[in-house]
């Protein structure tokens, strides 16, 4: 979990490689409420059993399978052009449905219909800087 100017996020890698910009929005007087959240499609890249963000800005990804790579972010602040889903479309997702809240959580045809789509590309909010074996 990482906070930049006054946001906190932290970043999660999908089981194809997908990173996802995870962001909390939290009111400045109270930082221990979360009033919603927002996914955002950050890049593609090789899967890897973790990521460590430095304080200079690099993303290290020790690969599954392949080599390391340590990233340099182009850009961070990407929630107004990326691929996003909110915490409160969800919500007005289910209002819609008029399904329970367990019963609606537990429908999987339920998340692949809200569900973004996009398609992988190449590296947009990334650049490898190193490569190690």
């Amino acid at each position: 979990l990482r906070q930049k100017k006054g946001k906190f996020f932290a970043l999660a890698q999908s089981e194809l490689g997908d990173v996802y910009k995870i962001t909390l929005d939290v009111p400045k007087d109270d930082r221990t409420v979360v009033r919603g959240i927002t996914a955002c499609l950050l890049d593609t890249l090789p899967v890897g059993n973790g990521m460590n963000i430095s304080k200079l800005a690099l993303l290290f990804v020790p690969s599954e399978f392949g080599d390391h790579g340590l990233y340099q972010f182009d850009a961070i602040d990407i929630e107004d052009d990326a691929v996003k889903y909110t915490s409160a479309e969800t919500s007005d997702a289910m209002a819609k449905s008029g399904t329970a809240e367990d019963a609606y959580y537990s429908d999987p045809s339920n998340a692949h219909s809200i569900a973004p789509r996009f398609t992988p590309t190449a590296l947009k909010n990334l650049h490898r800087v190193f490569s190690l074996e």
